[in-house]
Parts: structure tokens; C-alpha cells; sequence
């Protein structure tokens, strides 16, 4: 699935990855939140910087992953991109970590495929999983392209779903989660 990502074009990924950003901003449960938890978009991944830059100018509480010395995610308040530098995994967290104690009300998650009901195909280490099973996320949104939906992903006792995926073209979830 890598591989498959990896091989779009950047323009596109861009264009897609602007698509799928406007319609975040629509789904109510971001409208309504006042922290939100967001990965830094990293190589391949549906483009989130823009996405970062929108929330903060609506007065969003945005926090990034950090990956502390026990390898243990943390939601790090994210103050502006100069306070960025890249983490021993090459994807841009805060060099200052001051985590968010706070309840967190939407947790937008990347991953390298998802299904319609929100099972998530992660990078094999574990951290959003242990993250989410360790304290609430809120509602958790994973970001995809249309490519990365797949019929069936296998999953672990330990896994935790999303609420939402968004891709370019449609929102899965449940009806619940999507009011």
C-alpha cells in the first residue's frame, strides 16, 4: 500500500490532499471542537499542513504527535512551525513538548489504508493504538485517498478503529458519528 501511494504524482496528491482538508473543516464534530489532535503530514501522506494552518486560524487548540524517550506518542501543543524539527522517524513534531492534559475533541489519524467501517492499516508500531487506548481522542477521523479503501483489513485485539475516513470523494462512518 506504500508502494501504491508512494507512486502519486505530487501535483495530485496535492489537489486530493486540498480536497480532503476543505472537507474536514465541514464535518461538525471539528467545527465544534476546541482542541484538536492532527498528524504532521509526512512523504506520502494525505498533506495536512495546510489543513494545521486553517485550524489555527480558527482558534483551534491544535497538538501534533511527539514521540517521547519510551516510545510513547504524546499530543504536544503546537504553537507555530518554527518550534518544528524533525523526529528520529524524519517527520517534523515540536523540539519543546508541552503535552495537552486536556480532552481532546477530534483526533485527525493517518494511516496506510482504511475500510469503510474505519478499521485502520497503521505503520506497525503501535503508537496511535496505544495513544487512543491510553486516554479518549475524541472523534477519530483517519485521512485517505479513495486508493487506500480497501475490502478487509486484518486487525488485532489491541486495534483501534476510527470513527470517520475521509477521502476526496466520501466520509464513512457511521450515522451517529457523522451528525
Amino acid at each position: 500500500m506504500r508502494v501504491l501511494r508512494d507512486k502519486i504524482e505530487d501535483e495530485v496528491l496535492e489537489y486530493k490532499s486540498q480536497q480532503i482538508c476543505e472537507s474536514v473543516l465541514r464535518i461538525p464534530q471539528v467545527v465544534a471542537a476546541k482542541v484538536i489532535f492532527i498528524y504532521v503530514s509526512f512523504r506520502s501522506e494525505v498533506q495536512t499542513h495546510a489543513l494545521i494552518d486553517r485550524l489555527l486560524t480558527l482558534d483551534k487548540r491544535v497538538c501534533v504527535p511527539h514521540i517521547d524517550r519510551s516510545d510513547r506518542m504524546q499530543a504536544a501543543l503546537l504553537e507555530n512551525w518554527q518550534a518544528m524539527k524533525p523526529s528520529a522517524f524524519g517527520f517534523l513534531e515540536p523540539q519543546a513538548c508541552e503535552s495537552e492534559q486536556g480532552e481532546i475533541g477530534v483526533s485527525i489519524v493517518p494511516g496506510l489504508a482504511f475500510t469503510q467501517q474505519g478499521v485502520r492499516l497503521g505503520y506497525g508500531k503501535g503508537h496511535y493504538d496505544r495513544f487512543f487506548s491510553s486516554r479518549l481522542g475524541g472523534t477519530k477521523i483517519g485521512l485517505a485517498l479513495d486508493a487506500q479503501i480497501v475490502e478487509e483489513i486484518p486487525t488485532e485485539p489491541f486495534d483501534c478503529p476510527m470513527d470517520l475516513v475521509q477521502t476526496e470523494s466520501n466520509l464513512f462512518g457511521s450515522a451517529t458519528q457523522m451528525s
